[in-house]
């Protein structure tokens, strides 16, 4: 979305994406697909909206988590604090995943948990 003239730039396609999280600058993207009603419920969708027409890939997969459904990133963007649905998701207990952003381009993003 452009939002100071308003309209749309460009369409990124995540299936059944639900939720979209969004750092401080807007320039990472989390979007979270429907938890247990998915193939995908162990996956968080990274998009890199800056390497729009870059010919880079935008999107990335980040497998690992059980039923991730919101994320908070930290004030420098450098974290994103994944949240796990849990038994209300007909999955383990709920916890916290921690996704470190190490690199500024969508295909170098790797997700480390503590």
């Amino acid at each position: 979305m452009n939002l100071t003239v308003g309209g749309v730039t460009a369409t990124i396609s995540v299936p059944n994406a639900q939720t979209v999280v969004s750092n401080a600058a807007g320039t990472q993207l989390l979007a979270f697909s429907n938890g247990a009603q998915t193939v995908n419920s162990n996956y968080v969708t990274v998009i890199s909206p800056l390497l729009l027409n870059t010919g880079n890939p935008v999107t990335v997969t980040v497998p690992g988590f059980d039923s991730p459904v919101f994320g908070i990133f930290s004030p420098d963007g450098s974290v994103a604090y994944i949240l796990n649905c849990g038994v209300q998701c007909g999955r383990h207990a709920g916890q916290r995943a921690d996704l470190e952003f190490r690199h500024h381009t969508a295909d170098c993003w790797r997700g480390w948990f503590r």
